[in-house]
């Protein structure tokens, strides 16, 4: 898996977080003190990969931030095998799910189709290897 652009917003304890222009090769690490939402962006990343975004688990409504009744979103440009795509999703308040596939072919997906497009891709045989 490659990653190429992450945002979030109001996850944990970060209101707005962009890392883009990620390396194309090597290892990317993420450092700072303790509290500082390391873990954050790691879980948010696995979150968005694997939790519907109609869904109220555990794990999605932890993403929110505490005192705050605002909604966990989430937005990442991966690239997985042979698909480059962006995923966007937002839980819990105003839910939404947007999936745009650039390659190989293009494809447009929003709402439950979108959650399972990126399934379905991220569920093939050389995907579950990485």
């Amino acid at each position: 898996m490659r990653i190429h652009r992450l945002e979030l917003t109001n996850v944990r304890g970060i209101e707005h977080l962009v890392m883009d222009e990620l390396p194309e090769t090597g290892v990317v690490v993420i450092h700072g003190e303790n509290e500082a939402g390391k873990s954050t962006i790691v879980e948010a990343l696995d979150v968005v990969l694997t939790e519907k975004h109609s869904g109220r688990s555990k794990r999605i409504r932890a993403l929110q931030p505490v005192g705050k009744d605002v909604a966990p979103e989430v937005i990442a440009e991966l690239s997985v095998g042979e698909y480059r795509f962006r995923i966007a999703k937002r839980w819990l308040s105003k839910k939404s799910c947007e999936l745009s596939i650039s390659s190989p072919q293009p494809a447009p997906f929003t709402g439950r189709p979108a959650d399972a497009g990126l399934g379905r891709r991220l569920s093939e045989p050389w995907a579950r290897a990485l």
